[in-house]
């Protein structure tokens, strides 16, 4: 049997004059990855919760968010590790203030240590298309079943 590896995902999202935007992030480490949201592994002896805020933390350097809902999980197979991977994802929300585009170099105990990543608020509107790698689309679409109705 495959081993499994637990992963959690941010959707984090801030309200600017009633138009529902989602923190996306891209990076020149990552150019295959497309356009992300924040996450990743569940350390040992972490719990999801735990994870993702760390996750926040290290990758957007946000600390004012909190859970909205929990958006439902998804699986794969790992192209790089052959691993089973169960990705956890959650809606958050944003309460402090931000630039409309920043940028965030990675401190982390990962391999993304020391990686730059682009941040950037984009609109959820329902007129907008927005594609997310494909391991992250699933919770963009809980999403926007949840938030735009």
């Amino acid at each position: 049997m495959t081993a499994s590896q637990q992963k959690v995902t941010a959707y984090i999202t801030r309200t600017v004059n009633e138009d529902v935007q989602l923190l996306t992030m891209t990076s020149n480490d990552t150019t295959w990855a497309g356009v992300e949201v924040p996450g990743g592994t569940v350390d040992a002896g972490e719990n999801l919760e735990t994870a993702l805020f760390r996750e926040v933390k290290e990758e957007a350097d946000l600390t004012d968010v909190e859970i909205i809902s929990y958006l439902g999980d998804n699986e794969y197979i790992s192209r790089t590790t052959g691993e089973r991977i169960i990705r956890h994802n959650y809606h958050l929300c944003f309460n402090g203030q931000s630039h409309d585009a920043f940028q965030v170099i990675v401190e982390s105990n990962d391999k993304d240590n020391g990686w730059l990543y682009d941040y950037e608020w984009v609109s959820l509107s329902q007129d907008e298309e927005l594609q997310l790698a494909d391991k992250l689309q699933p919770g963009l679409i809980q999403l926007r079943k949840r938030i735009l109705h």
